[in-house]
């Protein structure tokens, strides 16, 4: 039998390969789901991912653009019909991965971390006692598409079990499995830790769910947070954060801007000396940083939800969250 990781991002790469070695499988399909909108930065995170461990056959989808992807989908699940798995492992439940699934033969699925959306995953879509909102006419002809091939398009929810790092309550006897990070543990070697600077973690959130003034102020904030306790702060932007020159504005000898090639959780591993600490307003990579460095200190700064020009219920979810997960929260820093 085989063992089938589907993954679509860096993160999932990341968690697929810890599932691999927490559940130490044999014969390994890894399969990349390419629909990214940065699309030569995701495979290049998500190749980085890969080279650090063996898989024996590897599968992309969407790294061209010559052929559909509807060809692309059905050619490759008529090829992984032919297997049985001992073991699925998915992150993302697309229109694609949900026909995969339905259609392949297997004993174990486990959905892999993507972030605090598999928060959401786990309490309402994959829930299969919480009652889902129809379907638009367009996504539902899309899906009867795959009939035409006598394909099924609906797999069973209560099949699924969780690789998580986070501490999920089971709602109907799933599995809920661990994950500790011990394969990047394992890649850690002894590293000096240097408390002149620290690791800030930039999100996309302006100007879509705050006003980039009230980003720029609580980020203003959180460098003279540390400035006054003699702290250089390096802005890590995240990949889809296109607005840097309002950020640019704050650089001097206590605030620079550095751009990672990598993941921030693969890119500690290429460093000599690492920061005194890592935060963020919002970043999940909170969490897991939190597990594999966990000699680092690791904390977010909270944004006064008050601020937020939606989701503001999520955004309060997250902090939550992030408290649950030993993570501490930051608030009296005037931001």
């Amino acid at each position: 039998m085989k063992n089938l990781y589907i993954v679509s991002s860096p993160f999932q790469t990341l968690c697929a390969t810890e599932a691999k070695f927490h559940f130490q499988t044999k014969n390994n399909i890894l399969l990349i789901v390419n629909y990214s909108k940065d699309s030569h930065d995701n495979i290049h995170q998500i190749q980085n991912i890969v080279q650090l461990s063996s898989w024996d056959e590897i599968i992309i989808i969407g790294e061209s653009s010559k052929e559909s992807k509807y060809k692309e989908y059905m050619k490759n699940i008529f090829t992984l019909k032919k297997y049985k798995y001992e073991f699925i492992f998915v992150g993302h439940f697309g229109q694609f991965q949900s026909i995969l699934l339905a259609n392949l033969v297997y004993k174990n699925l486990y959905v892999i971390d993507d972030g605090v959306i598999t928060l959401e995953l786990h309490k309402k879509e994959l829930n299969p006692f919480v009652k889902k909102k129809r379907e638009k006419f367009l996504k539902r002809v899309k899906f009867l598409r795959y009939k035409i091939f006598a394909l099924r398009l609906n797999f069973d929810k209560k099949k699924i079990n969780y690789f998580t790092m986070f501490a999920l309550q089971a709602y109907y006897g799933e599995k809920i499995v661990h994950n500790n990070f011990i394969f990047m543990k394992q890649l850690l070697q002894d590293k000096q830790r240097d408390k002149s600077f620290i690791y800030f973690l930039g999100q996309p959130l302006f100007p879509s769910l705050i006003k980039e003034d009230d980003y720029i102020e609580a980020l203003a904030n959180v460098k003279r947070f540390f400035q006054e306790k003699h702290i250089k702060v390096i802005y890590i932007p995240h990949r889809r954060e296109s607005h840097l020159e309002s950020i640019a504005s704050l650089e001097d000898d206590f605030f620079t801007i550095e751009k990672f090639s990598d993941i921030i959780e693969a890119e500690l591993l290429k460093k000599d000396v690492l920061p005194m600490g890592i935060y963020s307003f919002l970043s999940t990579a909170l969490f897991s940083l939190s597990s594999i460095y966990d000699t680092l200190e690791i904390a977010a700064f909270e944004l006064e939800i008050e601020k937020f020009l939606t989701k503001k219920e999520a955004i309060a979810n997250v902090y939550k969250t992030l408290e649950d997960n030993n993570i501490s929260i930051i608030r009296n820093y005037n931001g």
